[in-house]
């Protein structure tokens, strides 16, 4: 039997069964739009696609509380994977009167009706000044690192090119790209490298942008780099702002965002402060920021704020902060984290997940116990797939991780949270029988090694015994329950849960690489919830050492799995 090597499968599924015939259901490829705008400009700022999961005919309709956000209907779907009644979102926005910093707010989709109506789109955009790509931007690399800064990301393109090259040996180049499945967006990048040894000082170079349907667009950007061998505090999400969606009269909630050091030296950081009453923050560990907002005495509205994050690099953190405060607000599930990028997302029974959203808890976030049978209620909040409880790993406002049931049936179905009795939107979900990944190796003394390649990479030698942890791998014999971390011993005779699984091994150096596949067996570790293992060899690479090999798993319905690799000495 042959196995076709990293099959792609992004299939659409929008065959779900209304609960009543003839009626449609609403369905989005994504609940949560970002874009960047100038604030002088009136038109398209990104866009998202509807389609009917059901029956009938969809009658939508869009509504804002922000007067500059509306919405604007393409019928058709062109080069997306789906024959029936779709329709393409443009999302407007009016930033006539806007200032030159984020704004979010909800579009609602609507369709009298129809299942699963109406629906929220969370949309982020930045009006970035008179022009949407800056006059001037600060690169800071380390004295033997790079920096880089993205000038522009929309549906709007143009090109880029380096003007006057920086002196000093520092090398600014420019790059640009696209992205996405319906209709693409550009994004435009400016990079610094500085040479090993590079005197600190300051330096100056330019960059040219031409092309954009905007002619404020059209302009020499400044750039400004200062070498330095300081730490430079980079924070997660490029500086998006952190969102809140909360009901009136709501208690504290918090959220947390990784400050990562994207320069030389240790950065640390100090107590971070805010600008808002209702906003605050504080230190959770050395790289990470929980940011906290108390919307208990604020009538109901968006406010904005930001945070400031002290530290001993180049520059401080300041991440902006919108709470949108509602009279009612659902939970909402924005994103499903699985191993495929596809739509419905694709889980296996048993199977680890992860989903993002907003207001999933009111009293998180709080974590299980998981050397014990998992809950299917945390604090107030259940999840439910296919109106199923599934157990809970932790709750938190805009976070929840979870087990796929083991009882869950393959094929469509769909998932949505609970949350003190309160259903929030319904999201389709596509049931497999196996939705292997692989997400770490184990050497022969249970230690991780790291797969990541860096320069103190763990290494191995050929026919060294070692251990694979995935996720995924679907219903073992006998069948596991659901939720409860795995026995030491079956109770059928004390054999493991296992499951066979088609395991791949590339291996070699550069010009030189091989592939095997071999029938192995999984099984589900003891005393863990949902990980399974796979205990193997690592073969004797094609040429010379020190070579790579890299491990995935095959699945009949989702094809090869990401890769994990070790380097063999």
């Amino acid at each position: 039997m042959s196995y076709p090597l990293f099959r792609n499968i992004f299939v659409l599924l929008c065959g779900a069964v209304a609960a009543a015939w003839g009626t449609p259901r609403l369905a989005l490829d994504n609940t949560v739009a970002t874009g960047r705008v100038a604030p002088q400009s009136n038109g398209i700022a990104t866009r998202v696609v509807v389609f009917n999961a059901g029956d009938g005919t969809l009658n939508l309709t869009f509504s804002s509380e922000a007067p500059w956000l509306s919405a604007q209907t393409q019928a058709g779907c062109p080069g997306y994977n789906h024959t029936g009644e779709c329709y393409l979102i443009n999302i407007v926005v009016d930033a006539t009167t806007l200032a030159s910093k984020w704004y979010t707010a909800a579009l609602t989709v609507g369709s009298p009706g129809a299942l699963d109506a109406p629906q929220d789109v969370i949309v982020s955009v930045f009006a970035g000044g008179v022009s949407a790509i800056p006059d001037r931007i600060t690169l800071n690399p380390s004295r033997s690192g790079s920096d880089s800064q993205t000038i522009f990301t929309g549906p709007a393109s143009g090109s880029i090119s380096v003007t006057e090259a920086p002196a000093g040996g520092l090398a600014l180049t420019v790059g640009a790209s696209s992205f996405g499945t319906l209709f693409w967006i550009s994004e435009y990048t400016v990079q610094v490298a500085a040479p090993p040894g590079a005197t600190e000082g300051l330096y100056h170079g330019t960059v040219q942008t031409s092309g954009f349907p905007s002619a404020a667009d059209n302009k020499t950007v400044q750039v400004r780099i200062v070498v330095s061998p300081l730490p430079m505090a980079v924070p997660q999400g490029d500086g998006q702002p952190v969102y809140f969606r909360v009901p009136s009269g709501s208690g504290p909630q918090s959220s947390s965002i990784e400050i990562f050091n994207g320069g030389a030296g240790t950065l640390v950081l100090s107590p971070p402060t805010s600008d808002s009453d209702w906003l605050s923050a504080a230190l959770a560990d050395s790289t990470t920021v929980t940011v906290m907002v108390d919307p208990s005495s604020l009538p109901p509205g968006y406010y904005t704020g930001s945070i400031t994050v002290p530290n001993n690099g180049v520059r401080s953190v300041v991440v902006p902060v919108t709470l949108d405060v509602g009279d009612v607000v659902l939970p909402w599930v924005y994103h499903v984290s699985t191993v495929n990028p596809a739509f419905p997302p694709v889980v296996a029974p048993g199977e680890v997940v992860q989903l993002s959203g907003t207001n999933l808890s009111a009293h998180g976030p709080f974590a299980a116990d998981a050397s014990r049978s998992l809950p299917t209620t945390l604090i107030g909040t259940r999840l439910l797939i296919g109106g199923m409880p599934a157990p809970l790993f932790s709750v938190s406002l805009d976070t929840i991780q979870f087990q796929v049931p083991y009882e869950v049936n393959p094929g469509s179905t769909t998932l949505q949270v609970e949350r003190d009795g309160e259903l929030g939107n319904s999201v389709p979900l596509s049931v497999v029988a196996h939705n292997p990944s692989l997400f770490a190796v184990l050497d022969s003394a249970g230690n991780r090694i790291d797969t990541r390649f860096t320069q103190n990479v763990a290494t191995v030698t050929p026919d060294t015994m070692f251990t694979l942890l995935g996720h995924g791998f679907g219903v073992t014999t006998p069948a596991p329950a659901s939720g409860m971390p795995t026995p030491a011993q079956s109770i059928f005779g004390g054999a493991p849960f296992d499951v066979p699984i088609v395991l791949g091994i590339w291996s070699g150096t550069l010009g030189a690489y091989q592939f095997a596949e071999q029938t192995v067996t999984a099984e589900l570790v003891p005393g863990m919830i949902g990980v399974y293992s796979i205990t193997t060899t690592v073969p004797q690479p094609q040429g010379a050492t020190p070579a790579a090999v890299w491990f995935t798993v095959y699945s009949d319905e989702e094809g090869w799995s990401p890769l994990v690799a070790v380097r063999v000495q």
